[in-house]
């Protein structure tokens, strides 16, 4: 097992419930950050691992694994639930071959129109949360229950960034579990994970 390769699939996988649980709870849409996790999902053939995402953009993630009491109590918890999920709704996903086609059609879709869109984060996560409403939620494959007031949650942009983020959460959940992430080693690995977290964070701040 490679920690450092499960520790960053996982900061993956929590940065993105962080991002739901800000979006949700706060209304607050970082692109800079949301784009970088989008842009993961585009990235189905990575020359590495690590490629997928800027470790820049793991911040909230890499805390939790960390140390969560450095994060807000709300936040904390939201991310916990939202990671159960993921790893739910994946395995659900992964026994949808209707769904999974569709999605390899939307990301080749996305990938030939991105030049042309100048909004592209928008353009990405709106298709994104096309295909989660129509695919998953719609056909009743697996149903998150979201967090939030109801401001931000019946906000029309708001939602088509969590659902894009849903299926960060489906490309963050299937990349740990392909680094040989499972839930009994993660378990059992979580000082290392934790040392190695702080590790990550520490390079990052150097820069």
């Amino acid at each position: 097992m490679d920690i450092n390769k499960i520790t960053y699939s996982l900061a993956a996988l929590t940065e993105t419930a962080y991002q739901i649980y800000n979006i949700a709870r706060n209304g607050i849409i970082d692109e800079k950050v949301v784009s970088a996790l989008l842009r993961g999902v585009l990235k189905v053939e990575p020359s590495t691992t690590e490629s997928v995402y800027p470790k820049s953009c793991l911040i909230h993630g890499l805390t939790y694994l960390y140390d969560m009491s450095k994060l807000d109590k709300t936040a904390a918890v939201d991310m916990t639930k939202y990671m159960c999920e993921f790893i739910k709704l994946t395995s659900k996903y992964t026994g949808e071959t209707e769904a999974r086609n569709k999605l390899g059609d939307v990301i080749t879709s996305i990938r030939k129109n991105l030049a042309n869109e100048v909004e592209k984060c928008s353009y990405t996560a709106r298709t994104l949360a096309e295909w989660y409403k129509t695919e998953i939620f719609d056909k009743e494959i697996y149903r998150i229950e979201i967090y939030g007031t109801r401001e931000a949650l019946q906000n029309t942009k708001n939602m088509q960034f969590i659902r894009a983020l849903l299926v960060s959460g489906i490309r963050a959940c299937t990349l740990w579990t392909q680094v040989g992430g499972t839930n009994f080693n993660t378990l059992f690995s979580k000082s290392r994970i934790s040392i190695c977290s702080h590790e990550m964070l520490n390079k990052i701040q150097e820069k």
